[in-house]
């Protein structure tokens, strides 16, 4: 069964079809509903739905990324027109969104599998060729995997902000909650339900596993404190930056245990080589007692 291919979707007459419709519903003065009356100061006054009701016309604010559409009481088939195109460009931007993170995240693949041969020399002197990763598999997960599948949020966030002047909008903080609570109960869930039945699975690394757990649990703590214990609806520059270099701690704290550096460090290890390519395999243990030698 084949692949499929975006790129039949994201065709230029598509795009010029898109683009022409937007711009046909600007110009349109017959698709922007009845205007609101406005006053000489610039105010605007109540639209007059009969001639007995009345009800205060609320504009929509201007979007981010197309800020035009400002309609004040559209009919129905306005609101169905507007909703075709509306969902047309939504599916066009979240082709075009996943295209561009299913490369980013093909390339951060290829920079984390790259690999170098070593050469290990045995007990009886023989020395050994094999293959281990350059990037450690910890630091990797917590750095580039998660900038990959994390961009469309961060980018969108970013957007966002810059967009209002440096003020939260409606979609950016919603969406790193939504992201949150999705990654905390859906996917963890998933996980567990597909086990097939009379399996079991294990946490490799309990060690970067409370490393991480740990660090999500005062992010999430931290966040209450900023917002609304030490600078309530507001976050200072120092917070920002102080928050920022929170990430590359936690990096470093989950490294170290998976390096099993510090005390650690005390702890015999024992290295052999794995069927599977050549890999080296860790292991800890007692340091093994000196073999009896008789020399009589």
């Amino acid at each position: 069964m084949g692949r499929w291919d975006h790129s039949s979707l994201l065709s230029p007459a598509l795009r010029v079809a898109v683009f022409t419709v937007i711009i046909l519903l600007k110009l349109d003065p017959s698709l922007a509903g009845t205007l609101p009356e406005q006053s000489f100061d610039g105010s605007v006054l109540a639209v007059s739905t009969n001639k007995t009701e009345c009800s205060m016309a609320e504009p929509c604010a201007k979007g981010v990324v197309l800020p035009i559409w400002e309609p004040q009481n559209p009919s129905f088939g306005d609101k169905v027109a507007r909703a075709t195109v509306y969902f047309v460009a939504l599916v066009y931007m979240f082709l075009g969104v996943s295209i561009i993170a299913d490369r980013f995240m093909a390339s951060i693949e290829v920079i984390t599998s790259q690999e170098k041969e070593i050469t290990i020399k045995k007990p009886n002197g023989e020395t050994t060729t094999t293959t281990v990763r350059i990037w450690n598999e910890t630091v990797s997960n917590l750095t580039l995997m998660a900038l990959g599948s994390s961009a469309p949020e961060i980018l969108l966030s970013v957007i966002e902000v810059i967009g209002h002047g440096f003020e939260a909008g409606t979609l950016g903080p919603a969406t790193i909650v939504g992201s949150a609570a999705f990654n905390m109960f859906v996917i963890i869930g998933l996980c567990v339900y597909v086990v097939p039945d009379g399996e079991t699975r294990k946490v490799k690394h309990l060690r970067v596993f409370f490393v991480t757990a740990t660090w999500s649990i005062f992010a999430y703590i931290w966040l209450y404190l900023i917002l609304s214990v030490i600078s309530p609806g507001v976050v200072q520059v120092w917070e920002g930056l102080l928050t920022f270099f929170f990430f590359p701690i936690c990096v470093l704290f989950a490294w170290v245990a998976d390096r099993r550096l510090l005390f650690y460090k005390y702890v015999y290890k024992r290295y052999r080589t794995g069927k599977q390519r050549g890999m080296i395999i860790e292991t800890e243990g007692d340091r093994p007692l000196p073999s009896k030698v008789c020399l009589d």
